[in-house]
């Protein structure tokens, strides 16, 4: 019991770490716009600007590309600031670019950044429309479809006796592609993903999620319980052999994880044991009392056969 209280205790502190970063992070794109209305209205910015600018490259997570956005548009309806206008529209389309996100997030990103700059710079504009463009015409039905064929067609290749290590890896690539296209998470079938990958290879799953977690790619704290419960089910690992990755920060965040139920269990197993054990030794005292009573009850009848026996020897 004190496992699974220092689990959910784990898992409070991270969201509040979470919240708390999150919450930074939002503050920051208020100051940042306050900060640049200001400079905006005074005749002489460019100090002042400077200033921002040496203040927000020191923030420990950049800003929000709604944020750059608003920025850009404040800067390009004021004549002094309009060379930092497109520094803010370029930053917030890196971000875009690098970032993985879900593609109706880049659609709407683009498409605010052209708006932002649109006054200033009507083909810069069009660019980021064009690009916007571009990766709604990505997105489509068809595009899950296919994946869903993929990951089918992995279960089909995938046997115990051979592992297809190689194979589980190009999937796996496969999948970081096929993100690309969809437009918003909860449509992409993470958990038949992960299954088939585990499938393909059980040994290699585990450094593939790794790897994906190294490159930012899926929530490792949803998608290693699958794997984990797969490797389960495929009779890889045992139910006790999950607790190998107790160190894992994801069992702090959820509690429904393999790892939380595996310990459940144990519980509820010693506890199971502990009330059979009671039950035992409930079972034996009622059979000595009864014992008792019998004794009790010779011992009456001995005496009583002993008194009659007494009297006949006198008579």
């Amino acid at each position: 019991m004190n496992m699974v209280l220092t689990v959910e205790a784990s898992e409070y502190l991270e969201r509040a770490i979470e919240y708390r970063d999150r919450d930074r992070r939002h503050i920051a794109g208020e100051v940042s716009r306050l900060w640049v209305q200001i400079v905006s209205r005074i005749d002489d910015p460019t100090p002042c600007m400077s200033r921002f600018i040496e203040w927000k490259n020191s923030l420990k997570r950049q800003l929000f590309t709604s944020d750059l956005c608003l920025l850009a548009r404040v800067c390009s309806s004021s004549i002094p600031l309009k060379g930092y206008a497109i520094d803010f529209a370029v930053e917030a389309a890196k971000i875009l670019q690098n970032e993985r996100m879900e593609a109706e997030q880049k659609v709407e990103g683009f498409c605010e950044i052209a708006r932002s700059i649109f006054v200033l710079n009507p083909g810069e504009a069009n660019c980021y429309f064009d690009q916007a463009v571009e990766v709604a015409g990505r997105m489509g039905q068809e595009h899950l479809d296919y994946w869903k064929a993929v990951i089918e067609l992995s279960e089909q290749a995938a046997t115990i006796d051979s592992p297809q290590p190689e194979l589980a890896y190009r999937v796996s690539r496969g999948a970081e592609v096929a993100y690309e296209y969809v437009a918003r998470d909860k449509y992409f079938d993470w958990e038949g993903t992960v299954e088939a990958i585990t499938m393909l290879c059980p040994a290699s799953s585990l450094a593939i999620l790794s790897r994906w977690r190294d490159r930012d790619f899926g929530w490792q704290e949803r998608i290693l319980p699958m794997a984990l419960s797969k490797l389960v089910d495929m009779g890889e690992i045992s139910h006790l052999g999950q607790l190998s990755t107790i160190g894992f920060d994801i069992h702090s965040r959820t509690r429904d994880l393999p790892i939380v139920r595996v310990i459940q269990q144990l519980e509820d197993q010693h506890g199971s044991s502990e009330r059979s054990a009671e039950e035992k030794r409930k079972k034996l005292r009622e059979r000595l009392e009864r014992l008792d009573s019998m004794v009790r009850l010779s011992e009456l009848l001995a005496r009583d056969i002993q008194h009659e026996l007494d009297e006949l020897d006198g008579s």
